[in-house]
């Protein structure tokens, strides 16, 4: 990262009218980190349908950060910038990462891995799954300002044994 600058900061803050001040100089702190992001991902479909393993296995991978429940998609929708989402994502990995990557009573952390850090980030995304059809149900302006973005984006449809999802579902007390 280059040396900090009140000046350029003042003009980013600007242009990107931040909503949250934390966000939009994280953004413009990891600007370079991010530079290099080919791939918007997103997690959607069905609870307990193994979102939150496969998202920390790819999160493992040293160019790819995977958020965990962030909601990334309903803060764009919020009007928060890509670079205030994408540091979003990365600092609520590290969050994730302090809670020893425990979720529901499972534990999802990948010893010697990248889980909490990344090298060159090239894909970065949410996991956020449920949540993520009913950010497309309440906001049907997200298909507007995902086609403005730039790089790539993908959505990823995790499936489980139907009899799964209902067992595990009933185990936790979910209707």
């Amino acid at each position: 990262m280059s040396p900090f600058n009140l000046e350029q900061l003042k003009r980013y803050a600007r242009l990107v009218k931040p909503l949250s001040i934390r966000s939009a100089i994280g953004g413009w702190r990891y600007r370079n980190a991010f530079k290099d992001v080919r791939v918007f991902t997103f997690f959607l479909g069905y609870m307990r349908s193994g979102h939150t393993l496969v998202g920390q296995l790819l999160n493992a991978h040293p160019n790819i950060v995977i958020s965990h429940e962030l909601g990334a998609l309903s803060l764009l929708a919020k009007g928060y910038s890509v670079p205030q989402v994408f540091y979003l994502c990365v600092r609520k990995d590290k969050e994730f990462g302090g809670q020893n990557r425990t979720w529901t009573g499972y534990k999802y952390k990948i010893n010697g891995q990248y889980q909490r850090s990344f090298e060159n980030l090239h894909v970065i995304g949410d996991k956020h799954g449920a949540a993520t059809v009913y950010d497309f149900e309440n906001n049907t302006k997200l298909f507007r300002i995902l086609s403005k973005y730039s790089k790539k984006i993908k959505g990823i449809h995790h499936t489980r044994k139907p009899f799964d999802v209902i067992s595990n579902g009933l185990k936790k007390g979910e209707k």
